[in-house]
């Protein structure tokens, strides 16, 4: 499925037309992540996660909360570690993301005013000089239902108000390629999002690695622009 825009210059005899191309990828194994950051908790997906964590070398969990310093939460799990922070606060994201070296940066969904502040506060921390700081390497921007994919629609006005990701993530991979920005649209059901996430993330499909825009329903697709 294609979708093509036109879009006329000034000078009237110019015409762009750009083009966004969705092709099934084959669903081939992928690698294991070794340590991931999940941004933007809620206690429901917190559930899915910590049942999934054991196939995850490194997990850690933050949720958002109004609070002037991240707060270390107890957590059983050997494996994993749990936060409370400011997600719009780029002083925060900053702190979050040079805590080890991550494989992966997972922000998931969240209502669009809450995510558009959460994601510009992300890009912002990841790119803030510090010493000593670890560089972040792969940022993953996740919406659930956004882009429809074979003859699916958008099932509802919460997840068109994601299709902004879109335009976000390939502006920001374009002016900074090295955070390795992806966004990665899911299934906009309950268990819908951590499930896709998980699969991806556990090695069980992997990502093509040169586009920056996944979306995967019954099929993983991907989106290349022409």
């Amino acid at each position: 499925m294609s979708f093509p825009w036109s879009i006329r210059s000034e000078n009237s005899s110019d015409e762009i037309v750009f083009e966004v191309i969705w092709e099934e990828v084959a669903t081939s194994p992928g690698s294991k992540s070794d340590a991931t950051l999940f941004l933007g908790v809620t206690e429901g997906s917190r559930e899915q996660l910590l049942r999934i964590s054991s196939e995850m070398a490194s997990v850690t969990l933050v949720e958002q909360c109004s609070c002037e310093h991240l707060e270390a939460m107890d957590c059983t799990r050997e494996t994993v570690r749990e936060y409370r922070a400011d997600l719009t606060n780029a002083v925060h994201m900053a702190e979050l993301t040079s805590l080890e070296s991550w494989t992966a940066v997972v922000l998931l969904p969240s209502d669009k005013s809450m995510m558009i502040r959460q994601s510009l506060a992300l890009v912002k921390g990841a790119l803030s000089p510090s010493a000593g700081k670890r560089s972040v390497s792969s940022l993953w921007f996740v919406s659930a239902g956004a882009l429809p994919v074979g003859e699916e629609s958008v099932k509802d006005e919460a997840s068109a108000r994601q299709s902004w990701l879109s335009g976000f993530v390939k502006t920001v991979g374009i002016e900074h390629a090295e955070l390795g920005v992806r966004h990665v649209d899911v299934r906009s059901d309950d268990d819908g999002v951590i499930d896709d996430i998980s699969h991806l993330l556990g090695g069980a499909m992997s990502l093509p690695e040169k586009e920056m825009e996944r979306a995967r329903s019954r099929s993983l697709l991907r989106s290349t622009l022409g």
